[in-house]
């Protein structure tokens, strides 16, 4: 199978480099990557020195992230990662990514392990920037996929190779 190792992406007609997609583009995986001995507030200050926010921006980024940490009922933001459960660090990991300054978000089997009302929440927090975000994800939960595309690629691997069937 033919893999690709180059090309070109264009948005509004526009080329854009590879710092620029980086820098529009939020990728939230199933298997999340925090420092465990941070708290909350210690990643939303790495997040920032890593991504070089000013300081005007650096206060936007922390009050949108502590916003969504407590739509989601995270509120022990002191408390260090390693003592959080598996939906706690999601929540967190997912409010660092999504309070950035994006245009493209990316989400590997979202919301998997979140409780039911907290996968509520975060759907409701993407579809409110849905008109301005472009959201793509992957997911083998059908309930995920009823509720939350607008359109669908299935991907099937069969003897004839990759079928890509869309809905609309």
């Amino acid at each position: 199978m033919y893999l690709p190792n180059h090309g070109k992406i264009l948005y509004d007609q526009k080329l854009l480099t590879q710092e620029e997609i980086k820098i529009q583009t939020a990728f939230i995986p199933c298997d999340i990557g925090l420092y465990p001995l941070l708290g909350a507030y210690d990643h939303i200050n790495l997040v920032a020195e890593l991504w070089d926010m000013k300081k005007e921006t650096y206060k936007k980024y922390k009050d949108k992230v502590v916003k969504y940490l407590k739509k989601l009922n995270l509120n022990d933001l002191d408390k260090a990662v390693e003592e959080y459960s598996s939906g706690m660090k999601y929540k967190l990991y997912f409010s660092l990514m999504f309070s950035r300054d994006i245009q493209v978000l990316l989400l590997d089997e979202p919301f998997n392990v979140l409780d039911e009302k907290s996968q509520k929440i975060a759907m409701e927090i993407i579809q409110s920037v849905k008109s301005y975000i472009l959201v793509i994800f992957s997911s083998h939960q059908r309930q995920t996929i009823e509720q939350f595309a607008d359109q669908t690629i299935v991907l099937n691997q069969e003897k004839t190779g990759l079928d890509l069937r869309s809905r609309y």
